[in-house]
């Protein structure tokens, strides 16, 4: 009993010991600059302001990734940066966006199967409208041959 009580503790002081994101906020795994205002948190997407720069928004998030090894695909666009996770991430995306107020906002949101499940539908039913479209070209091709060629006789 004295045993897996031990290892009962040392599990329990390993999982509250592992290191924090610089800033020591995180959603989901994600990390969150800090001194940011939280706007909205809730279970799928948490969305913080801060009153710095993009620029050194967007270098906390290139250096906190840098070292990772993570399936990531940063998208670039005037004053907004758009960080994808292609892996297995509990989150989906940040969205790093500059306001009107020269402020910067920070969205992170949950991964969702909605959009899995969509791109996999959209996939599924397009490959039977290609396939319905190159039944109706074969006969019609098939049509237009049949109606020009002259009509061979067989002799019995």
């Amino acid at each position: 009993m004295k045993k897996i009580l031990f290892v009962l503790v040392v599990f329990a002081l390993q999982s509250l010991a592992r290191p924090l994101p610089a800033g020591g906020a995180d959603f989901l795994g994600a990390p969150l600059p800090e001194g940011g205002r939280m706007i909205v948190e809730t279970g799928r997407r948490t969305q913080a302001v801060y009153q710095e720069s993009l620029q050194a928004v967007s270098d906390f998030y290139r250096r906190w990734f840098k070292d990772k090894d993570a399936d990531l695909k940063f998208k670039e666009k005037p004053g907004r940066l758009r960080i994808e996770d292609f892996g297995n991430q509990r989150w989906h995306a940040i969205v790093i966006e500059e306001q009107a107020d020269h402020s910067v906002s920070v969205t992170v949101t949950k991964d969702s199967w909605g959009w899995l499940l969509t791109t996999l539908a959209l996939r599924f039913l397009g490959v039977f409208v290609v396939l319905m479209v190159l039944l109706i070209a074969v006969s019609a091709a098939a049509a237009v041959i049949t109606r020009l060629s002259p009509a061979q006789e067989t002799k019995a």
